[in-house]
């Protein structure tokens, strides 16, 4: 059962994902990589404003596909609900006792 939840939550998302990223913030994609850029400029200092333009396009043209997006949210949800269903069912077990 904690499969399904799991599948059903991951298509869920999925949705939302798709939505959000296509309809209600279509730029969503590029504000991430202008804030992972600043935030990793601390660390590359020592690029030129050239080399930094270059890995900043090179990062935009990696942008996932929209049914990459959807799939991978519901395998990674999946993945999940298998993880966790595995250690709840482990804990819960219930033991049966010796017949004599």
């Amino acid at each position: 059962m904690g499969i399904v939840t799991a599948l059903v939550g991951g298509v869920i998302a999925a949705i939302y994902s798709v939505i959000y990223t296509t309809v209600i913030d279509p730029n969503y994609y590029e504000k991430v990589v202008e804030v992972t850029m600043e935030k990793m400029s601390a660390f590359t200092s020592n690029f030129s404003e050239e080399q930094m333009e270059e890995l900043r396009e090179k990062t935009l043209q990696s942008k996932p596909s929209v049914v990459w997006t959807f799939f991978s949210s519901i395998l990674g949800s999946a993945i999940g609900g298998v993880i966790i269903s595995a250690i709840v069912g482990a804990v819960k077990k219930k033991e049966r006792p010796m017949p004599l």
